[in-house]
């Protein structure tokens, strides 16, 4: 067993033994209750520790006390992150939390360099728009039908901060607007990806 582990272990034996092994789990008293999340952050409780998810903030930390970084961009402006290798995987899951007074544009988008598989979310027509192509083999204009379209949300433009979460658990997705009720769908297919491109074209917007 390695160091520093967390948890409960049963059904132990030493040297093909049992004898001298302990059933024993001590019960921890809730940290929750003592409000240890800061600026509106989530408490759940952990192995004796609490856990705070600062996601609905515009902060971050053990605590949710650190202000976190905010990206604002003028409608001209985006900002790119390249992954060394393709990747192949089964699970995604995106957050992203922005505010726009404008009523479309892009947010997030990823491409790959051998094939046309893409993530897109954008906002349009004032809605959370998911438009999302795997495996699809070549790029061509004609396959844009083969997209799968998700929308969520409305008048998501109002120049308050809103918080994207985009969940795939192989061919289902899961795309969800602040507390609002998921809206689900299914693909066939797996999920390739290389590069991330967050745009702001024509307009403005401040990304946490």
């Amino acid at each position: 067993m390695q160091r520093n582990f967390l948890g409960i272990v049963r059904k132990t034996a030493t040297k093909l033994s049992n004898r001298s092994i302990r059933t024993l789990c001590h019960t921890q008293p809730q940290q929750c209750p003592s409000q240890p999340c800061l600026n509106g952050g989530t408490c759940t409780e952990g192995w004796n520790r609490f856990i705070c998810d600062c996601t609905n903030t515009l902060f971050s930390g053990p605590t949710c006390g650190k202000e976190a970084p905010t990206l604002s961009f003028n409608g001209t402006q985006h900002m790119e992150v390249t992954m060394d290798t393709e990747q192949v995987t089964q699970t995604e899951d995106i957050v992203l939390r922005f505010r726009t007074s404008k009523p479309l544009g892009l947010l997030l988008i990823t491409s790959t360099v051998e094939t046309g598989d893409r993530i897109e979310l954008a906002v349009a027509a004032g809605r959370i728009r998911l438009a999302l192509r795997l495996g699809v083999r070549e790029k061509k204009k004609e396959d844009r039908e083969k997209d799968k379209i998700l929308l969520a949300g409305q008048n998501v433009n109002d120049n308050e901060f809103h918080t994207v979460r985009l969940s795939r658990r192989g061919s289902n997705l899961k795309l969800q607007l602040d507390g609002q009720s998921p809206i689900r769908g299914k693909i066939i297919t797996n999920f390739r990806a290389c590069v991330v491109k967050r745009h702001q074209r024509r307009e403005d917007y401040s990304v946490v």
